[in-house]
């Protein structure tokens, strides 16, 4: 599963949509995830080791200093990760979860999770651990471009 933003999908009754699935992100890391093209929108989102594609800019992930691991459910364990945003015109901002930030151009980039994975039930997540022994990054995101109204 995937969870989404409380954003409106911005697809209508009747639209014929393009769905095709996604293996990477942003900087070129493995994530799971589908891409829907429709008549007047076109969204990205995906779960893995990166943000999905979103254009121009920069998306940094990275190990969260001075935070505890939580209780994420039953015995798994994670423990946040920061991300980083550069897009043109703008200084670096932080970027956590909950947060959707306007690209402009109608286009919009949401943060769901961002956490590593220290202990978790069942099979390991699907998108690796660090080289170090480190457990999988969980990072959900979604990317929205409407196009603007003329």
């Amino acid at each position: 599963y995937l969870c989404l933003p409380g954003l409106p999908l911005p697809f209508a009754v009747g639209d014929e949509l393009f769905v095709a699935p996604i293996a990477s992100g942003h900087n070129v890391l493995p994530l799971q995830g589908i891409e829907i093209i429709g008549p007047k929108a076109h969204l990205r989102m995906g779960r893995g080791a990166d943000l999905v594609y979103f254009g121009a800019g920069e998306g940094v992930v990275a190990e969260s200093t001075g935070c505890a691991a939580q209780h994420v459910s039953g015995d798994a364990y994670a423990k946040a990760l920061a991300v980083t945003l550069t897009l043109a015109g703008k200084a670096a901002m932080p970027f956590g979860p909950g947060q959707t930030v306007d690209l402009g151009g109608g286009a919009t980039l949401s943060l769901v999770h961002a956490e590593r994975w220290l202990v978790w039930e069942g099979e390991a997540p699907a998108s690796g651990g660090g080289s170090d022994g480190s457990g999988p990054l969980r990072v959900e995101s979604v990317w929205i471009q409407t196009q603007e109204a003329p």
